[in-house]
């Protein structure tokens, strides 16, 4: 596991260390990334470099396959379906930022790359390499030779203390409107980050700021229920009984802006100097000149158990978009300074936080200390109650149900759950014979 900023070069050195007639398989998490590396790995390995993604036509991609199982010495650079092609010659699997929930299969069967390239590993005898500036949890629990870039992984961040803003302030403090105003007299180029498109799910106290938790842990709390356990959750610790959403939408950014930038302010969609977006529309490396997150607060308390390891994620890509250089910088608002995602984003390194969350999430009972499974189906939900709960026993516990859009989840918690996994394909299969829809997920992102 190798945890640094320069994440071409350190693919570019793992895929230069193999034997010779041996291939290299380098898995992105995106189209862009892949076309990225892709280029930069034929600067220094020519015409060895295949470059295999969903935006390619079939046939391209067919090619591609067809020259990585049967031509020793391939380097092919892919995105999440490549890690299952095979290659006689296999000497090295990359996976580029393996957090990235790109990397995990939406679709029954689901499946995680990372996980998918270790057992291959084992079998077929490769070293596997992760890459990127913050590891994952998972990855660090499962004890890898981890080797840290000296110095900083990102650059330096400027945090914005937003605590003693009464409530109902501008969505964007005066500070970075200032920074935004400079970039675009510059002729520089800026991008606003913002959690999501529409309204974020966790909420906030009006009256004291305090962010809305249920017992167990959770964010996600909308109409006075815990969108987790489904128990009540009342008032606030201060009293308070009124709470906003944490974040923004990208139109109502857009619209803050505007009133002291004008036309210079735009989606993604459009060409202006700032652009407004979410996650999905992150700039490359070193590609812009300012960078900014309205509300980290947003992504520090997702209603998630990975929100805090997502959200150093997510900002040490932030920080990593600006261009090196005086003057250029990343900047974050938010209104708990002091928390342990902020620390370790002004650190510029990611393993003490990593360390320390590993830790929180085995005393919490949560992966990846244990095996969770989630069980989504709308099939009856008693019969289904029931033999989740005789399949599990002895080997774990059945937590739910909990109503999920059209249907009811379950999640079934246990040191391994091997043998609860094998006795659960005969109950997916009776359940769809019955005209019910099933879908399994291991160790859920979304808890």
């Amino acid at each position: 596991m190798v945890t640094g900023r320069f994440v071409v070069d350190t693919v570019a050195w793992a895929v230069g260390t193999l034997e010779v007639g041996a291939s290299a398989l380098v898995v992105t998490p995106t189209v862009d990334d892949a076309g990225r590396i892709g280029a930069a790995l034929r600067a220094g390995f020519g015409a060895r470099v295949v470059v295999a993604h969903s935006g390619l036509p079939n046939r391209e991609r067919t090619a591609a396959w067809a020259r990585f199982a049967a031509t020793p010495g391939t380097i092919l650079v892919g995105t999440r379906e490549t890690a299952l092609w095979p290659s006689p010659s296999l000497g090295l699997a990359v996976v580029v930022e393996d957090g990235r929930r790109a990397l995990v299969s939406p679709q029954m069967p689901t499946y995680r790359v990372r996980e998918v390239l270790r057992r291959r590993a084992a079998v077929e005898r490769f070293p596997l390499v992760l890459v990127g500036p913050v590891p994952t949890v998972e990855a660090l629990a499962a004890g890898p030779t981890v080797w840290e870039q000296p110095g900083r992984i990102w650059p330096v961040v400027e945090v914005v203390d937003r605590t003693e803003e009464p409530p109902g302030s501008p969505l964007v403090s005066e500070r970075v409107r200032m920074a935004l105003r400079r970039v675009v007299a510059g002729g520089g180029r800026a991008f606003v980050l913002t959690r999501r498109r529409g309204d974020a799910p966790a909420l906030r106290c009006v009256a004291c700021g305090t962010v809305r938790r249920c017992g167990c842990g959770a964010t996600g709390v909308a109409a006075g229920r815990c969108g987790r356990c489904g128990a009540e959750v009342g008032a606030c610790g201060c009293g308070g009984r009124r709470f906003e959403a944490l974040g923004a939408a990208v139109g109502a950014v857009v619209d803050d802006l505007r009133r002291s930038l004008g036309g210079d302010v735009g989606d993604p969609q459009a060409t202006r100097p700032v652009t407004v977006g979410t996650v999905r529309d992150l700039p490359p490396p070193g590609s812009v000149d300012l960078a900014v997150c309205v509300d980290t607060d947003a992504f520090v308390f997702a209603p998630n158990h990975t929100a805090a390891e997502d959200a150093l994620r997510v900002l040490a890509r932030l920080a990593l978009a600006v261009a090196p250089g005086r003057g250029r910088r990343a900047m974050v608002q938010t209104t708990v300074p002091d928390h342990r995602v902020l620390r370790a984003l002004r650190r510029g390194r990611p393993l003490d936080f990593l360390t320390e969350e590993l830790d929180e999430r085995r005393a919490l009972g949560l992966p990846p200390a244990v095996a969770v499974l989630a069980v989504d189906t709308d099939g009856d939900a008693a019969s289904v109650d029931a033999d989740l709960r005789r399949l599990t026993a002895g080997e774990g516990e059945v937590l739910g149900p909990l109503e999920v859009g059209s249907g009811r989840r379950w999640l079934l918690r246990g040191a391994e759950l091997r043998r609860t996994r094998i006795r659960l394909r005969g109950f997916v299969q009776e359940l769809r014979d019955g005209g019910a829809t099933v879908r399994i997920e291991v160790d859920p992102v979304d808890l």
